[in-house]
């Protein structure tokens, strides 16, 4: 019997199972049961009639690009359409700071490639999202925690993590935060911690990786100001900013996105260039339409 453990790289045999697909698997398994776990949404919102009709025309024939590979940074007419949706949050963006991602987890899997060396620190909030988790030490970075608390991280406790690590001589140099209803706890940072991350990612020089996939889920009238990214009010380029189409429409497509600042954003699409070389062209053009 070969060992095939013995081939594997120390990233390779350091790879952890998602604690969020090993739920998924067993909420698939018991047909009854209504699992809040994995996130998963009721198909019956999902607007099958409209997808339908949507496939149906772009797998007509006329669309002759349709199936075809595609640009790493995205289908263009949708890359054109995110900035509206990004104005709406109060985000300017332009196309060379845009890329389209196969999913929000790719989108952290490729900042930790091109952000982390093996031993650096990543800062996230306690407890932290499971697939940042696994994206982050898949390259080997150390993971330190910041306590929260009910209007979101601990920025007293956060300051003292950059101080305490960097003193050990440690390379510090981006924190991890899902600002609106933060998984796993649903905490939502409230405005003044928002722009106090800002400040002091200024101060040490760090950079924010801001995870939104649930701002947008938010029920009540006037409550934009509640949910406002981080990236709204980032003057200097510290916040890289993701979301997602997969809570607002189907999560099946996997078509999410990323706004980060051009030099970043031409890093992650070499990055992506060999993880996929684009995002599926026609989960793209889906959403578009």
């Amino acid at each position: 019997m070969i060992d095939y453990d013995s081939f594997l790289s120390k990233a390779g045999a350091g790879m952890q199972g998602s604690a969020i697909r090993k739920m998924g698997v067993v909420a698939a398994g018991i047909p009854d049961i209504i699992s809040f776990a994995p996130g998963y949404p009721d198909p019956a919102v999902f607007a099958w009639s409209e997808f339908r009709d949507i496939t149906a025309e772009l797998l007509s024939g006329t669309h002759v690009n349709a199936l075809q590979y595609g640009p790493t940074r995205g289908y263009k007419p949708l890359l054109e359409a995110l900035p509206v949706i990004l104005a709406s949050r109060g985000i300017r963006a332009g196309a060379e700071e845009l890329l389209v991602t196969t999913g929000s987890q790719q989108g952290l899997d490729l900042m930790a490639r091109i952000l982390c060396d093996p031993g650096d620190v990543v800062i996230v909030e306690l407890p932290a999202y499971t697939g940042a988790i696994a994206a982050f030490r898949d390259v080997q970075a150390e993971l330190v925690g910041v306590r929260q608390e009910h209007d979101g991280i601990d920025l007293g406790d956060l300051e003292a993590v950059i101080v305490r690590e960097r003193a050990a001589g440690k390379r510090v140099n981006c924190v991890y935060v899902v600002p609106n209803f933060q998984n796993p706890t649903g905490a939502l940072i409230s405005l003044e911690k928002r722009r106090g991350l800002l400040d002091i990612a200024s101060r040490h020089h760090l950079l924010i990786i801001e995870d939104d996939p649930y701002g947008d889920l938010y029920f009540g009238e006037n409550q934009a100001h509640l949910t406002r990214p981080i990236k709204a009010d980032d003057a200097e380029g510290r916040v890289v900013y993701l979301s997602s189409f997969s809570k607002t429409l189907a999560p099946g497509f996997r078509v999410a996105w990323i706004v980060a600042p051009s030099s970043l954003a031409a890093r992650l699409d070499v990055a992506k260039q060999a993880a996929d070389l684009c995002t599926g062209s026609l989960d793209q053009r889906i959403v578009y339409e």
